[in-house]
């Protein structure tokens, strides 16, 4: 099947986008893991209608290259893939040189997208399994294990598309009750992960580290925005009344301004995280406040 340029894209309908999570040929690294809105484009209305299109004008789906570079494409076919009726993404072909694909090709599209939807349904659902068997019985947890296996795979990625790759870490100093009470903290622990994973994007990865530590993996996320999410975690923590029970800091870390490997981005991570603790005193002070103040009636 000729091609200059080949992008499968995964649909996420919890956020009603889809991303690029494979690309091959020509400016391959600029299409591979970009988000676009569900409705988006060629591929977008290909996912939402369930039916291919081709021999349209690739350039609406190929904006984010520029004008110029998005020009020089002639020729596009993308076929949905689909599996019991549910939208799992779609494979697009982009040619330079075919300005228009022929009967030939899209009947090999067809014979293609459906084992293709297959195997991608195969793969998902296997990728959920390993998911659930990595997590602890406990918490339903990603132990460290799945962790730091996550965590080399995202950081040869973000070497490979110049892209940053931060870890948070989310961590329960001293608890409100008995220490010795080991059955006490998970409560504690699967709480902390519910309001970590509210402030981060379904795909990111939460997972135990230690008795008392969560590490959130967020890739393509900067310093700047980091810090972001970490202030969201904190008020998260104060608004559920948990800070008033715990002392819980956070704190992220950014590769490669940071440092390179897991062991130096937890340890600037648990260092940042330090101030976060009178940040979220602060908010927990107010928040106590708001609650004591009543509205006149």
């Amino acid at each position: 099947m000729p091609f200059t340029t080949c992008a499968i894209a995964l649909f996420d309908p919890t956020r009603s986008e889809f991303e690029i999570i494979h690309a091959a040929g020509l400016y391959a690294d600029k299409f591979l893991k970009r988000r676009m809105p569900a409705e988006a484009g060629i591929t977008g209305w290909v996912i939402t209608n369930q039916r291919p299109m081709y021999n349209t004008n690739p350039v609406l789906d190929l904006g984010f290259l520029g004008t110029e570079t998005a020009s020089t494409y002639k020729g596009v076919v993308v076929f949905p893939m689909v599996k019991n009726g549910e939208a799992l993404g779609a494979i697009a072909l982009y040619s330079t040189e075919i300005a228009a694909y022929g009967s030939e090709h899209i009947q090999l599209m067809e014979s293609i997208s459906q084992p293709a939807s297959d195997a991608l349904h195969n793969a998902l659902s296997f990728e959920q399994a390993q998911r659930r068997s990595a997590a602890s019985a406990s918490t339903r947890l990603a132990n460290e294990h799945a962790l730091v296996s996550q965590f080399e795979r995202e950081r040869v990625l973000s070497r490979k598309l110049g892209t940053p790759l931060s870890l948070i870490a989310v961590t329960v100093s001293q608890y409100g009750f008995a220490m010795d009470d080991g059955e006490s903290r998970e409560p504690a622990l699967a709480q902390l992960n519910r309001l970590t994973k509210k402030q981060v994007r379904e795909t990111d990865l939460v997972a135990r580290y230690d008795a008392d530590t969560l590490i959130a993996l967020v890739p393509d996320i900067g310093q700047i925005e980091a810090a972001e999410v970490c202030s969201r975690i904190g008020r998260e923590i104060v608004m559920s009344g948990l800070a008033h029970e715990s002392s819980v800091r956070v704190g992220a870390a950014t590769c490669p301004d940071d440092g390179d490997s897991f062991e130096e981005l937890l340890l600037i991570a648990k260092k940042a995280s330090i101030d976060s603790v009178e940040t979220m005193s602060d908010l927990a002070f107010l928040s106590i406040a708001s609650q004591e103040i009543k509205p006149p009636s």
